[in-house]
């Protein structure tokens, strides 16, 4: 959302600017979240994605170089050159009609995936059929548009700049260095983030080993606020998506019973009080930090936790989430001159020439990111019109 933002602004003062994006499609991971609004809007910023992608489409002064990773950038005098490889689209999207013939006949699941949003289809070459070394084009000979090249190979660009904005966003902490809570070892443990995409793509399943849902708890702080994995920081944006999450699954199901366990509830919005006071009415909030998951009965999950009598008890529960944490982005080498702070984020840099937006500088919201990018955007106009 960052960079989206901060590309937006300058469009908008008449600058151009190049997007360059891992994924096959823009809005990184804010793209993936549900809309949390029950009766009523939660404020949480889903929308406002949808908005900001459909926005920069319309815009030319925005070029967009997808699927790309940066191999070099350097700079001369005022100037920078990166080195841009972006792999073979093999799905070309000014030709396909998003018909989803080649989805259905794909035969392996997940080599295709639909974009969030624009709900166009992209190949996902580790798992592709014919990349893997099998003579597969099922999804080739079906296509009406001959929109699907599976021989292209990847392309090299250079892009020259005055600016460079550092928009690369966050890394989702991954539960697996918890162990203890049984991320990927035990059934009806997941974290938000999936559980935010299954509801977006309407694909969780409320009966899981044929059991309907019953009991869910949230697991805040994981990865946040823990000295022993050296991320001591809070993340910020995990209390404000735990309850306004806890609140939607209760609007889908009201007979829900949900408990969200946690250390101390972040403030996410002007009127938090309230805000908090709605959920209490909906939501167990117990203060403590289960140490221990392990498989119940009937598939459930057991969690071990000390309680406000000062117990240890075991509570059962059908579905555990974990309100993963924001790690630092991952290493880009072409970016390595960029300072990073202690704990990990990328600083500003000292090059007047170089910004650093949204959760790449830290954790934020996607509001903050928004307001923070536009903030930049500002100062990146002004350099422009200083070098010329």
């Amino acid at each position: 959302m960052a960079g989206l933002t901060c590309a937006h602004e300058l469009a908008d003062r008449g600058y151009g600017s190049v997007l360059i994006d891992k994924a096959p499609f823009l809005g990184g991971h804010a793209v993936k979240l549900v809309c949390k609004a029950t009766s009523v809007c939660q404020n949480c910023g889903a929308c406002l994605v949808a908005e900001a992608i459909r926005e920069t489409q319309k815009l030319n002064l925005i070029n967009k170089i997808l699927s790309a990773r940066i191999e070099r950038l350097l700079k001369d005098g005022s100037y920078f050159e990166a080195l841009v490889v972006q792999e073979p689209l093999r799905i070309l999207p000014d030709q396909c009609n998003a018909c989803g013939q080649c989805f259905r006949v794909c035969p392996v699941p997940g080599a295709i995936c639909l974009s969030p949003l624009i709900c166009t289809p992209y190949i996902i070459r580790d798992v592709c059929s014919r990349h893997l070394g099998n003579a597969c084009s099922a999804c080739a000979d079906v296509c009406p548009r001959s929109a699907v090249q599976l021989s292209a190979s990847e392309s090299e660009l250079l892009v020259k700049s005055q600016a460079v904005v550092i928009a690369t966003g966050f890394t989702p902490f991954n539960p697996a260095q918890k162990p203890r809570l049984g991320y990927g070892r035990i059934t009806g443990v997941l974290t938000a983030l999936e559980l935010e995409e299954l509801l977006r793509n309407e694909q969780f399943d409320w009966t899981p080993n044929g059991h309907p849902i019953t009991r869910v708890a949230f697991i805040q702080c994981v990865g946040s606020r823990d000295s022993h994995l050296g991320r001591n920081y809070c993340s910020q944006v995990c209390c404000a998506y735990a309850l306004r999450m806890a609140r939607l699954l209760r609007a889908k199901q009201p007979g829900l019973d949900i408990t969200v366990f946690y250390m101390d509830i972040q403030n996410f919005e002007r009127d938090f009080e309230a805000r908090l006071r709605e959920a209490e009415n909906e939501v167990n909030l117990c203060r403590a930090i289960p140490s221990e998951a392990r498989p119940g009965i009937e598939g459930r999950v057991e969690l071990l936790y000390h309680n406000n009598l000062g117990s240890n008890v075991w509570d059962s529960f059908d579905l555990v989430v974990l309100s993963i944490g924001m790690s630092p982005p991952d290493s880009i080498p072409a970016l390595d001159f960029v300072v990073r702070n202690a704990d990990g984020f990328f600083e500003v840099a000292e090059d007047d020439s170089v910004f650093v937006v949204g959760a790449s500088g830290g954790p934020k919201s996607i509001t903050e990111s928004i307001r923070q990018a536009a903030a930049a955007a500002e100062r990146v106009a002004f350099h422009l019109e200083r070098v010329g």
